[in-house]
């Protein structure tokens, strides 16, 4: 039973899944203006854990699992469902990313053919501590967090959780971050709200195709227009 006044939190129940879709069945129920801790996982579901890692031979199709979906009482289509992110909280003490071959802006892939050989494969782990990810004294970056993929279901087909549309989905970007309101298009009754793929810090984009990734403790506040 939870203690009173303590804030609900959601985690994953059964595997994770990899789209945005209305064919699932939620995990949770919230209220409009109700403040909720969601659970997330990395990019990788936590596959990546060792600099030697191969995450060619580790992580197949399957990138960004979604905390979800949240069913918001009351949201119908037509309204606007607004996410007020409150705070972005590390649940483990080391970020990661990788090169994997022909994925990212760097190195050719299969709809951008680049003259020079591909990236060698590669993993760095970045440790956190005092606000700082330290993978050695060159690579040092200060604790930035924001939420990687967030959205809604879309009306009729299941988007994949790599893909960013008018649902949300895999947008990317910094300003999806701690004090900042994301508002998303309500297309099926309950709004069906996804997350996951935190980042502990980025540019604007994914160059090397992921950023330093990491696992989360997500506090939202969600409200209906």
């Amino acid at each position: 039973m939870r203690e009173k006044g303590a804030m609900r939190e959601i985690r994953q129940q059964g595997p994770y899944h990899y789209v945005f879709s209305r064919y699932v069945d939620p995990i949770a129920t919230v209220q409009p203006g109700e403040t909720v801790a969601i659970y997330t996982d990395d990019a990788f579901e936590s596959q990546i854990t060792r600099a030697d890692d191969k995450p060619s031979e580790i992580l197949g199709a399957y990138l960004n699992p979604q905390t979800g979906p949240v069913f918001v009482e009351g949201a119908e289509p037509g309204d606007t469902l607004a996410v007020r992110i409150e705070s972005i909280e590390p649940t483990r003490d080391w970020a990661v990313s990788v090169f994997v071959p022909f994925f990212g802006g760097l190195t050719s892939t299969k709809l951008t053919r680049l003259l020079q050989d591909p990236l060698p494969e590669r993993v760095w782990l970045y440790q956190l501590a005092d606000g700082w990810l330290t993978h050695n004294e060159r690579l040092r970056f200060p604790w930035r967090p924001f939420m990687g993929t967030i959205g809604t279901a879309p009306e009729l087909e299941a988007l994949s959780a790599l893909t960013p549309f008018d649902h949300g989905g895999n947008m990317d970007v910094p300003d999806v971050k701690p004090g900042n309101t994301v508002y998303l298009p309500v297309r099926v009754p309950g709004a069906l709200f996804f997350t996951g793929d935190c980042h502990a810090g980025q540019g604007q984009g994914e160059l090397c195709g992921v950023a330093l990734e990491i696992t989360a403790r997500v506090t939202l506040t969600f409200d209906l227009i």
